[in-house]
């Protein structure tokens, strides 16, 4: 059973996931959600709450997201199938430069010491 519940709610958080595409064109708005460990975040009567996702602004002047810039150990691209990595660097820069320079649907990862947060972006082909 509680794999089942575990299910239902990995698929609800991808299904509530979408792609956002641009505001504008140079603002992209990025739903992040908490990669969930799953031997962690449990209440006090063993159930996991799930996360908000919060949100992500990425200008051609960097990544605007609540999260504390210092907490940060890294910013990934991924492919839409999660399976390359595309770009991986310290520097937020490197991957807001590759944003505006490709298109296709990526994977954005930012990458703290005690949480992996994830969201997904849809650029648009005509830049």
């Amino acid at each position: 059973m509680k794999k089942i519940i575990t299910i239902f709610f990995v698929f609800l958080s991808l299904v509530l996931s979408v792609p956002v595409m641009a505001d504008g064109d140079s603002t992209y708005t990025v739903p992040l959600d908490q990669e969930t460990d799953y031997d962690s975040d449990l209440t006090r009567e063993g159930r996991r709450i799930p996360s908000r996702p919060m949100m992500c602004t990425i200008t051609p002047n960097g990544i605007q997201s609540p999260l504390n810039p210092t907490d940060i150990i890294s910013y990934e691209i991924w492919d839409e199938t999660d399976e390359i990595c595309l770009v991986a660097s310290m520097d937020e820069m490197v991957c807001v430069n590759y944003i505006y320079t490709h298109s296709g649907d990526f994977i954005l990862r930012i990458i703290t010491e005690s949480r992996t947060y994830i969201g997904y972006l849809s650029l648009n082909s005509n830049k």
